[in-house]
């Protein structure tokens, strides 16, 4: 049984672990093979892709 989790909060902590340049597998802080894992590796994903078209922009 997983424990639940906020989305808000997975979302909060990919997209800080992104911005400080960390790399999602050593900033994951969930269990792997459970559901917050894997929405904590597509957040930081999106949020290192939403940071790569901030800079390009620049």
């Amino acid at each position: 049984m997983e424990a639940i989790v906020s989305r808000d909060a997975i979302r909060d902590l990919a997209r800080k672990a992104a911005q400080a340049g960390q790399h999602h597998i050593e900033a994951n802080p969930y269990p792997e093979f459970t559901a917050a894992h894997l929405q904590f590796e597509h957040d930081w994903h999106a949020a290192v892709l939403d940071l790569e078209a901030q800079e390009s922009l620049v």
